[in-house]
């Protein structure tokens, strides 16, 4: 009589959270991207902005959010 084993490839076991450091790191990295996209975003000219499909007044309401709101 022949046996197989099947293996599994999935590892079931719970991944470790990241600690409170990581995430601190984490959100502060995101922030700090966010308010430089935003800055970038600030400085295109209408022809780019035609051409990415966004109006001033769409560019004025982003800006004007804080760093911490998506």
């Amino acid at each position: 009589m022949t046996t197989f084993v099947i293996r599994s490839t999935i590892d079931r076991r719970p991944k470790p959270q990241p600690g409170l450091l990581a995430r601190v790191i984490e959100t502060l990295t995101s922030w700090r991207a966010r308010s430089a996209q935003r800055q970038a975003l600030a400085s295109l000219s209408e022809y780019q902005l035609h051409d990415i499909g966004l109006s001033r007044s769409q560019v004025a309401y982003e800006i004007e959010k804080p760093f911490w709101r998506v």
